[in-house]
């Protein structure tokens, strides 16, 4: 049986999502898995909430195939309230560029993925959720009607949704997604890692 052919598509490579591609890359052969990144910030770009500029100590592109859809440019963004701060035009043909069976697009916070959400929709490509919002992140008062609303359509467009916890699933539920299109896929821990620096 063919592995089914899986692109995930991320703003930027995140140091917490990089073990575990690189576990499904070694250890899940039913998986063809392909990370594909609207762009890389800067060390002063990703510093946004540290101290000053830095870049990961380790390669987080390394161990799983992965693409960079293009450089990152001087006025953007990769803060995740940010919607307009990544708008990378050309994610849409390079995802159709690897050929999915399916694609994971963790939401809709930046112009990047909802250009991938569109191209997948106009070109009938399954779409998976993965997110760890949850219900305690809701506005208040008028707002929060708005983003109920908001969340409700967002999330009618995921052939299936992946709950990070329990909160998640709440989360899930309470949009109007059935039990039965939720999977548990809880964050991991690279225990190799933090066993080594020990």
């Amino acid at each position: 049986m063919k592995p089914v052919r899986l692109t995930i598509v991320e703003t930027h490579p995140i140091q917490y999502n990089a073990p575990l591609f690189r576990h499904i890359a070694r250890h899940c052969p039913e998986l063809d898995l392909t990370v594909l990144y609207a762009s890389r910030p800067t060390p002063a770009q990703q510093a946004v909430g540290y101290a000053g500029a830095f870049e990961w100590d380790s390669d987080l592109l390394d161990g799983y195939r992965s693409r960079v859809v293009r450089d990152s440019r001087p006025d953007e963004s990769f803060d995740s309230e940010n919607y307009d701060g990544i708008d990378v035009e050309e994610i849409g043909d390079a995802l159709l560029e690897t050929t999915p069976d399916v694609a994971l697009v963790a939401g809709w916070h930046s112009k990047s993925q909802m250009r991938a959400i569109a191209s997948c929709r106009q070109h009938r490509i399954p779409l998976v959720y993965r997110g760890d919002t949850h219900l305690g992140m809701r506005p208040s008062g008028v707002r929060a009607l708005a983003w109920g609303l908001h969340t409700r359509r967002h999330l009618s467009q995921y052939a299936a949704h992946l709950a990070v916890g329990s909160l998640a699933r709440d989360y899930l539920v309470a949009h109007g997604v059935r039990p039965t299109r939720i999977f548990a896929s809880p964050h991991a821990v690279d225990n190799e890692f933090f066993a080594s620096t020990a």
